[in-house]
């Protein structure tokens, strides 16, 4: 008889879907029958992925926002009916939930009363975060909400699913053997492989790629644009491409500035802008001040492109300095970024080639039964 596979997305989150989907269609290869819980905001994604039938999809929360969440948790009841329906008609085998949202918890109890063999997951992106306050007194706050809404979930979980070893370093330092019957398991970040695409022409651009915020900042990107503006270095040239708000960086640009740099600045951004972004970029800026593990670092060495970034733990776990990318200091200078761009031009296709390798023995779809047969294989799985 098949077994049954939950999972579980009820906050949304771009950066997620091609993650879960991707669990979920390993899953039904290897025979399993496979259903989604998700946040409404994900039906717009549907299209990207037409070998997800409508029948596997249950969207249960509509949490696009915080005024939806609470309005959702003051009709709490009417989710429970809804949830209890559902895992009532399939019973789970294995739930696996992914980003924070206070409903995680009641679907991991419910899953585990209607099937006490069940494995109760978390793919546990962000177990615990030490300085909180660099992401601001709001950010820091809601950091924190997230830590205590999975510390609630954690007693009715049996396994735990880290991306990377300092993920569950962190988770580790946080409960240390606080709930000790929890099997861990570490999976990176695996996404699809894409046929290779030639440049046409010798890539050029540093890019940053995705959200700014005081984490992330681009802060030290736009003071080295200015940098090479200023000392003539017009080898080089400059792209980014975001959703958030970068006016307060763009208006005080001179024209000079200007012409050295591509903006992609909309609501929405395809996977595909991204890719091309990558692909033509000799190497691209991760500006994280702090990081668990990065979904972009897969998707920057599927590109072929090497990875500037600051040397965390968080990145020297999968960027090799000098090998796939360059690590620099924490305090990053102009002349800093100057050296690793020159160092990553000269040993492009070295570097290049690196990446692509990195992406394929660690981050590639076929790794899949490597890093989860302890799951594909459950007749030596035991919950004791």
């Amino acid at each position: 008889m098949n077994k049954t596979a939950y999972i579980c997305s009820l906050k949304y989150s771009i950066g997620l879907t091609k993650e879960f989907f991707l669990m979920g269609s390993e899953l039904q290869k290897s025979g399993w029958s496979v259903k989604y819980l998700l946040a409404q905001e994900y039906f717009c994604l549907l299209k990207e992925f037409p070998s997800i039938e409508k029948n596997q999809i249950h969207f249960i929360t509509d949490s696009k926002n915080l005024k939806t969440l609470l309005i959702e948790t003051i009709f709490f009841l009417k989710f429970i009916t809804k949830l209890k329906n559902i895992l009532c008609f399939q019973k789970a085998d294995f739930v696996c939930v992914y980003n924070p949202h206070p409903f995680n918890s009641t679907i991991l109890k419910y899953s585990k009363k209607i099937n006490s063999n069940v494995i109760n997951s978390i793919y546990f992106h962000e177990p615990y975060k030490e300085n909180k306050l660099r992401y601001g007194l709001l950010g820091g706050f809601f950091e924190l909400v997230g830590e205590k809404i999975s510390k609630f979930c954690l007693k009715y979980v049996t396994d735990l699913i880290f991306p990377s070893p300092y993920s569950k370093e962190l988770y580790l330092k946080k409960y240390n053997k606080k709930y000790p019957s929890i099997k861990f398991h570490i999976a990176p970040l695996l996404l699809p492989t894409i046929e290779n695409k030639s440049c046409n022409t010798q890539p050029t651009y540093l890019s940053l790629v995705g959200t700014i915020n005081k984490d992330r900042s681009a802060d030290e990107f736009f003071s080295f644009i200015s940098y090479c503006s200023e000392h003539n270095l017009t080898e080089y040239s400059f792209c980014i491409i975001t959703k958030s708000n970068i006016s307060k960086y763009l208006s005080p640009l001179s024209e000079n500035e200007k012409s050295l740099l591509t903006v992609i600045n909309k609501d929405k951004i395809s996977d595909c802008e991204i890719e091309q972004v990558l692909t033509n970029s000799i190497a691209t800026f991760l500006s994280h001040k702090s990081i668990t593990q990065s979904g972009n670092v897969p998707v920057a060495f599927r590109s072929g492109t090497p990875i500037i970034a600051r040397n965390l733990l968080g990145f020297s776990q999968h960027i090799f300095h000098k090998l796939n990318g360059y690590l620099v200091n924490e305090i990053i200078t102009n002349e800093e970024l100057l050296e690793a761009i020159t160092y990553i031009n000269a040993n492009h296709e070295k570097l290049s080639n690196n990446a692509k390798e990195s992406f394929e023995s660690i981050f590639s779809e076929h790794n899949f039964s490597k890093y989860y047969s302890w799951l594909l294989d459950l007749s030596s799985y035991s919950l004791v």
